[in-house]
């Protein structure tokens, strides 16, 4: 698109860019990176951009509110289903015994999803002062998280989707799960 519009990719310009592509694909982990996703991150590199700093950054680098919603989220973590599911929530107290920040509690699907075996992780947490919970959900292989959500209103990708569900912590569980269970193998 730059091309075409002839438009030159400055520092600042791919500064931007290059923090889309890490945060979007996962710092380069999810499926749906292909050969062009590096040639243009090359691109990027060769107009100056610094990636490994850019990455620190957006993916290393985690701030106190979140290193504590992460100490949380893993104490809380249950493992189902044969161990391919994992699930964990945060309520809005925990956010503010934190001190979280709006994006602090980005990140946090992902820790149940790095445990070997687990295909499905689920993350809930407390809407501000609201018995509704924002169910996010991440899956490794085969199953669409996102046909779940829609069965929430919600939706996404296909590895990656959320949803708004009204409930209790063990009301919005056993839903979520609920649909799991007719997908997971």
């Amino acid at each position: 698109m730059f091309g075409y519009f002839e438009i030159d990719i400055t520092k600042d310009i791919g500064t931007c860019l290059i923090t889309g592509i890490i945060t979007d694909t996962g710092g380069f982990r999810y499926q749906g990176i292909n050969p062009e996703t590096f040639e243009f991150t090359a691109d990027l590199i060769r107009a100056g951009v610094n990636v490994p700093e850019i990455y620190k950054k957006t993916l290393g680098t985690k701030t106190k509110a979140n290193f504590e919603l992460s100490r949380i989220v893993i104490k809380r973590m249950e493992m189902l289903e044969n161990e391919k599911v994992t699930f964990t929530h945060i309520n809005s107290e925990d956010e503010k015994e934190a001190g979280a920040e709006p994006g602090d509690h980005e990140g946090l699907v992902n820790i149940g999803l790095d445990i070997e075996g687990v295909e499905v992780s689920i993350f809930i947490r407390q809407k501000a002062g609201e018995e509704a919970y924002k169910v996010s959900l991440r899956s490794k292989d085969y199953v669409n998280v996102s046909d779940i959500c829609l069965m929430f209103g919600g939706g996404g990708h296909t590895r990656a989707a959320g949803a708004l569900v009204k409930g209790s912590v063990e009301e919005v569980k056993e839903k979520v799960m609920k649909e799991i269970r007719k997908v997971l193998k």
